[in-house]
């Protein structure tokens, strides 16, 4: 895919326009190697360009390989629009604020090394509320801003999938652990082997209707 193309599709980042490059967008997820996230999604980059890339997630219906702790709320390095492809999810927006008083949470901050992924607690407490929550569905778009706290949510059992455009910031993401925690945790952002993969992108395209 050319630079002009690419260009084109993160200008205009909408339902229509990814059904018009569908083809193309197909043979991109064909050719990419997806791995397994620790928040328990599957994911792989179709393309990128200067400061912007676009992304494949999927929750998959049978098998979720989550990080432990299970701690999911986190910022971005970035601005992200999503569009679900198939499926349903929930997008929930959060609140964090320092307590010197009663804090009930810490921060980690996420470094990256290769395949692997490291959270290092910070020294700072506080507390996380719930702020907003919005179910989105096949062919509806959510966004999470730079730094916002957020957690995206899947039931058990639903097959979801979305292309994701994300436009860097620098820094380093956070995620919202507990205050006893340990002072850091390391996980392997592991490529599926070829049965998973092909099984996972066969259930895709017989579940996009685009």
């Amino acid at each position: 895919m050319s630079d002009l193309q690419i260009e084109k599709i993160i200008e205009d980042f909408s339902w229509n326009h990814l059904a018009e490059r569908w083809a193309t967008l197909s043979d991109l997820i064909c050719a990419c190697r997806l791995r397994r996230h620790p928040l328990g999604f599957i994911h792989g980059e179709l393309m990128s360009y200067k400061h912007a890339a676009v992304r494949l997630h999927i929750w998959d219906s049978i098998e979720r390989v989550m990080q432990e702790p299970r701690w999911f709320i986190h910022t971005h390095t970035f601005d992200l629009k999503s569009i679900v492809l198939t499926g349903c999810l929930t997008n929930r927006l959060y609140a964090w604020s320092e307590a010197e008083l009663s804090p009930n949470k810490r921060l980690y901050k996420i470094t990256y090394a290769g395949e692997v992924s490291r959270l290092e607690a910070t020294d700072q407490l506080g507390r996380c509320e719930p702020l907003s929550s919005e179910d989105v569905n096949t062919s509806q778009t959510y966004s999470v801003d730079f730094g916002e706290f957020h957690n995206t949510f899947v039931p058990e059992g639903v097959f979801t999938a979305t292309i994701a455009l994300t436009i860097k910031r620098p820094g380093n993401p956070l995620v919202v652990g507990a205050t006893n925690g340990e002072p850091s945790y390391s996980y392997s952002r592991r490529e599926l082997n070829p049965e998973d993969q092909d099984r996972i992108v066969k259930e895709l395209f017989l579940r996009v209707c685009i």
